[in-house]
């Protein structure tokens, strides 16, 4: 789960949307409603269960929340395509983008330049299938020789098969939760990035003040950008924000349903 409390969850979420409208986008939240919205979400649903996903421990304590970051996809196309980020995932630019035509994933792993990680990324509805489908097959593959099976390790995976662009366009949050203030010879950190990833390890290996822990993310975001801004923000290829392409839009996974954990890698 997103180890953190549903208030807590629910001011991330509006720190999310709060960030990515005033870059200029148009975010929402997409639920278990949009996947289902989808015509093939039954037969998707079924064989989502053929994958592994009890986990390092064996007791399957986050099935839920797995399964909830494969349907999102699903979700983004049947709510027509256009980009998807992580709820702790910010925009450093101010500049829309238009939906890519070959699905894209904007972020990779430390040292690769193909393993994606699926926290910001790109591209048509039928793409959004395609890929859905992608990982729900790879997954299956592995149900014999794992125990746990994720969207992110399905989509490292299929880096050999080329099947999706990648850029490395986002910056991890740990680079930038620094132990003083901002100064312009930092700036490179974030040049050509075109957003951060706050996730549950930046905020282990970054800096925070004492006594800050995971359910502090919202204020830890806002302070990152506070101080960050005024000092970069103008040299990170930033413009006047401008409406989103057509059938483009920020989306993320976040709140799925009721009482359901909103993925987060």
């Amino acid at each position: 789960g997103t180890q953190m409390s549903d208030e807590a969850d629910n001011k991330l979420i509006q720190t999310w949307k709060d960030a990515w409208y005033a870059a200029g986008w148009e975010p929402r939240v997409l639920s278990l409603l949009h996947a289902k919205m989808h015509p093939q979400f039954r037969e998707y649903s079924e064989k989502l269960k053929e994958i592994p996903m009890m986990g390092v421990d064996g007791l399957g304590s986050n099935i839920v929340y797995n399964q909830l970051c494969f349907l999102r996809w699903l979700a983004m196309a049947a709510s027509g395509g256009g980009y998807m980020s992580d709820y702790d995932v910010f925009p450093l630019e101010q500049t829309p983008l238009a939906t890519p035509e070959t699905f894209t994933v904007f972020s990779v792993v430390k040292g690769s330049k193909t393993a994606g990680i699926p926290c910001l990324m790109g591209g048509e509805p039928s793409e959004w299938t395609r890929m859905a489908y992608a990982i729900l097959e790879n997954g299956i593959k592995h149900k014999e020789t794992e125990n746990m099976w994720s969207d992110m390790f399905a989509l490292i995976d299929m880096r050999k098969d080329e099947a999706y662009a990648v850029e490395d366009a986002v910056v991890e949050g740990q680079d930038v939760l620094l132990d003083h203030p901002w100064t312009p010879s930092e700036c490179a950190i974030t040049k050509d990035k075109k957003a951060v990833h706050m996730s549950h390890e930046a905020l282990r290996q970054g800096h925070i003040l004492d006594g800050e822990s995971y359910e502090d993310r919202p204020l830890i975001v806002k302070r990152f950008i506070n101080e960050w801004a005024p000092v970069c923000q103008a040299n990170n290829g930033a413009v006047a924000a401008g409406a989103p392409a057509s059938g483009a839009a920020v989306v993320t996974a976040g709140a799925p349903a009721p009482g359901a954990t909103t993925p987060s890698i």
